[in-house]
């Protein structure tokens, strides 16, 4: 309800001249009793690092996402896909009008021990891949220190199209968040 008064504000705010030319993803968790729930649209992502691994709960919605099926059926290739320059492309965004893609958790998920969730667009996840962000998890437990060195490899990485990049690291109630506008 709350994602779509969201959308509903940011729709009336632009105007009908305005939807598709301006717009945000969100992701967002709600964590209570030990668990949490989360939702998602966009391709801002969220991981649950769990026992060494970092995993993608969400799925991004984009059109790389969409042409998956032609890909798996052998009607396009990977490659083709990935040369297209409309394959990142949102499909799915606040400001569009009417969602088309809503990712959700359908059930409350339980938090075992050194969890840790990570919400991050896509100025990090573009620079820190899943394997780099389980390493930095697994060498500082401490969501401050490890939200320092994943900045610092945004940082160095200077990546000549970064725009902005933002992720938010949370631990139980603990959360360290930090943004960064190019």
């Amino acid at each position: 309800k709350m994602l779509d008064k969201v959308n509903e504000n940011v729709n009336q705010m632009l105007g009908p001249d305005g939807l598709y030319k301006s717009g945000s993803t969100i992701v967002a968790v709600l964590a209570y009793d030990g668990q949490f729930q989360w939702i998602s649209v966009g391709d801002s992502r969220i991981y649950l690092y769990r026992q060494g691994y970092a995993n993608q709960l969400n799925q991004d919605h984009d059109h790389l996402q969409t042409q998956m099926a032609d890909v798996l059926a052998g009607r396009l290739t990977m490659e083709e896909v990935l040369r297209n320059p409309d394959s990142r492309k949102l499909t799915s965004f606040i400001g569009m009008g009417q969602l088309k893609y809503v990712d959700g958790s359908r059930n409350a998920i339980a938090l075992e021990p050194g969890d840790r969730l990570v919400l991050m667009s896509d100025g990090v996840y573009n620079i820190v891949n899943e394997n780099c962000l389980a390493e930095v998890l697994k060498n500082y437990p401490d969501v401050e220190q490890a939200a320092n060195v994943i900045e610092r490899i945004v940082r160095d990485a200077n990546h000549p199209h970064q725009d902005n990049y933002t992720a938010n690291l949370i631990l139980c109630a603990r959360c360290v968040s930090w943004h960064k506008w190019g």
